[in-house]
C-alpha cells in the first residue's frame, strides 16, 4: 500500500508528532487512519489525541490593540489602519501542547474580540459567559487604559470565577525605548491575583512586531489545559 504525501500534510501534524515520525523513520501521511491500521505507532498515538475547544475573550478599553493582537496571532499580519470592533468578532486558532502526564494535546481556541467602547460594557458580561480564559489588554502609551485593568479583571472573574487571566501591556513598540528596563519593572511588578490567589501572568507585547504575542497565547492555552 503506497501513501501519497501532499504539501499540506505538514499542517496536519503537531511538531511533536512530526518529531516522532522523523525519529522512527516512518513517513507520516494525511490519512492517519491508514497508518493506524498498518501499525504506525506515531500515527496511532496522534489518532487518539484529545482535542478540546475553549473560549477565550480579549477585553480592554477602546483602541488598546485587541483586534491587532488577534490578527497577529491568528493571521500573522498587522495593519496600522485602525478599525474599531463593533459588538463581537470571533476568530479561531489551534495550539499544540504537551501537558505532563496527559500526552500530546490539541487545543482549539475560540477567540472572542469584544468591543471596548463604554456603551458596550453594560452588556459585555453576557458575552463573557462560558469563557475559560481572558487576555486583558492595556495600551502602555495611555495611563487610563492601565488603570482600567483591575476593573476588567474583576468583571471577567465575576462571570467566570475559575477562568485563567493574562495581561497584555500592548503597543510597547511605541515607547521611545521599548527595551526600557525601568518601564518593564514598573509595569510587571504589579502582581495581580485572581480569586483563587493565583498570580496573573503579564506580558509586554507588540502586535506590530509580534513581541511576546505567541508566548502569551501559548502560555494561556497551557494554563487552561492544566486547569482541566
Amino acid at each position: 500500500l503506497s501513501i501519497l504525501k501532499s504539501d499540506r500534510d505538514d499542517e496536519m501534524f503537531s511538531p511533536l508528532q512530526k518529531s516522532r515520525h522523523t525519529n522512527s523513520n516512518v513517513c507520516y501521511c494525511a490519512l492517519k487512519l491508514v497508518c493506524h491500521l498498518n501499525g504506525c505507532l506515531a500515527c496511532d498515538n496522534s489518532y487518539r489525541m484529545t482535542v478540546l475547544s475553549k473560549k477565550i475573550c480579549l477585553i480592554g478599553d477602546n483602541g488598546v490593540g485587541k483586534t491587532s493582537l488577534i490578527r497577529r496571532f491568528v493571521e500573522r499580519q498587522f495593519s496600522d489602519e485602525y478599525l474599531s470592533t463593533v459588538g463581537v468578532k470571533i476568530s479561531r486558532k489551534t495550539l499544540y501542547s504537551e501537558i505532563a502526564g496527559n500526552g500530546d494535546r490539541e487545543l482549539r481556541l475560540l477567540i472572542w474580540d469584544l468591543e471596548g467602547r463604554q456603551k458596550f460594557k453594560a452588556i459585555s458580561p453576557t458575552y463573557l459567559r462560558g469563557a475559560s480564559g481572558a487576555v486583558i489588554v492595556a495600551d502602555v502609551t495611555r495611563e487610563e487604559t492601565i488603570a482600567s485593568l483591575i476593573g476588567h479583571i474583576r468583571m471577567f472573574l465575576t462571570v467566570n470565577p475559575s477562568g485563567i487571566v493574562a495581561i497584555a501591556y500592548n503597543k510597547i513598540d511605541l515607547r521611545k525605548d521599548p527595551k526600557d528596563e525601568t518601564l518593564s519593572a514598573s509595569l510587571l511588578q504589579t502582581i495581580h491575583q485572581d480569586r483563587a490567589g493565583r498570580s496573573i501572568d503579564a506580558y509586554l507585547t507588540s502586535a506590530k512586531s509580534g513581541l511576546h504575542v505567541d508566548r502569551l497565547f501559548q502560555k494561556l492555552g497551557d494554563s487552561i489545559l492544566a486547569a482541566g
